[in-house]
């Protein structure tokens, strides 16, 4: 109902829709496409052989939809084209917007494994950037005074890539994940973007179906926060998780990112962060989301393996302590920007009345191909790799 507003559509109609029946004329074909992050330089040579450089463009795919996979121009391409756009001239597909876009559905990208790149490639595409179209170029001739004479002129129709997507992402785990252990805790946690897995952290555990109280919160605001209780102030508290290294061979993402489930927003200690960096994420909110800690020396495969994350959760506790806030589950996800904050709701979730927003991951994860597993705070779990919570904090003299 209510189609006229713009809404999210959730569907797996892949497993059963082949979208290849649907494709049309094919516009270009590369089977050795590296990506690379170097900036293009638009420039000419003059008499004496020198290059000059009149333009340097930002890194990205550009190519000449009138030539073939050679270069070379191609007839096919030219006249598909002409009877696209320039045969339409005079009727109601070109009269407005919306009947261009009935007309003229959009463009179908599709990626295989090349031979020679079995590794693969993976490219965020940014479609909203400005710089993302399709541009036809034409020219006519113009009467330019009362003796007849004319002038070639050109003329630009961009056709933006920013209008509705969707895409046919398959993500197939290695590993089958089985339901958490909510009492224990799990062993490992699984974590991959994308289409992937996330961990949910209870900082307190559980509470008792019984009596509905939480012990082990009782015993934290009894410590620090009670008249009765030594005062004491806490300085700092830190989440700490470490890397299974024997899962992982390489790749892991350099950036996690904690938030509140409930809300699905960051905890607090990430907006007091001064540490923000538009420019550079991966060096963005670094107090209270630290950089993968490293290994110093390779591996025998030349890669320094993860050893551990670290968040500064100071203010999120001083909020369950002095303002009684709720304890709420926090999700950890990878991210590939911790800027990259705002929610996208999750296929299959409900909302009810114990949680009216669906459950969401932040957008950062989503667009992360990469994946990690760390270890949990199940006891079988080697004491010192264990998921911990450290609290310092000083105890005033009387």
């Amino acid at each position: 109902t209510n189609l006229e507003e713009a809404q999210k559509y959730y569907s797996n109609s892949n497993q059963t829709i082949n979208f290849n029946d649907f494709t049309g004329q094919l516009l270009y074909e590369n089977g050795s496409f590296v990506p690379k992050a170097s900036e293009i330089s638009i420039g000419e040579y003059d008499e004496e052989g020198a290059y000059q450089e009149n333009e340097t463009l930002a890194p990205a795919f550009r190519v000449d939809l009138l030539k073939d996979e050679n270069g070379e121009p191609s007839d096919e391409l030219y006249t598909f084209w002409k009877n696209l756009l320039i045969d339409q001239e005079g009727q109601t597909t070109l009269s407005n917007a919306n009947n261009f876009v009935d007309y003229f559905r959009g463009i179908y990208l599709k990626t295989e494994t090349a031979v020679g790149f079995e590794d693969g490639q993976m490219l965020m595409l940014d479609f909203a950037n400005k710089g993302a179209n399709i541009t036809v170029y034409s020219s006519y001739l113009y009467n330019t005074a009362d003796d007849g004479t004319e002038d070639i002129r050109q003329k630009e129709f961009k056709m933006n890539l920013s209008g509705n997507k969707i895409n046919v992402i398959e993500n197939n785990l290695g590993t089958t994940l089985v339901d958490g252990d909510e009492v224990n805790g799990d062993e490992l946690i699984y974590l991959k973007g994308m289409e992937g897995s996330m961990g949910i952290v209870k900082l307190f555990g559980n509470l008792d179906e019984v009596t509905h109280s939480n012990e082990a919160l009782d015993n934290f605001r009894e410590t620090f926060g009670t008249p009765a209780a030594p005062k004491r102030l806490i300085n700092e508290a830190n989440l700490v998780v470490y890397v299974d290294q024997d899962m992982i061979i390489d790749g892991e993402p350099d950036r996690l990112m904690l938030y509140d489930l409930k809300n699905n927003i960051p905890v607090i200690d990430y907006y007091a962060d001064p540490t923000v960096n538009t420019n550079s994420p991966l060096y963005s909110r670094i107090i209270h989301s630290k950089i993968l800690q490293r290994e110093e020396v390779e591996d025998a495969n030349g890669y320094k393996k993860g050893i551990k994350y670290k968040f500064r959760i100071t203010e999120h506790l001083n909020n369950i302590l002095l303002r009684d806030s709720t304890n709420y589950n926090l999700g950890l996800v990878v991210t590939t920007n911790v800027n990259s904050i705002d929610p996208l709701d999750l296929y299959g979730t409900i909302p009810n009345d114990e949680n009216p927003k669906p459950v969401g991951i932040p957008l950062g994860a989503f667009l992360s191909p990469r994946g990690t597993v760390l270890y949990g705070s199940n006891p079988n779990v080697p004491e010192e790799k264990r998921i911990k919570l450290e609290i310092f904090y000083s105890e005033p003299e009387n």
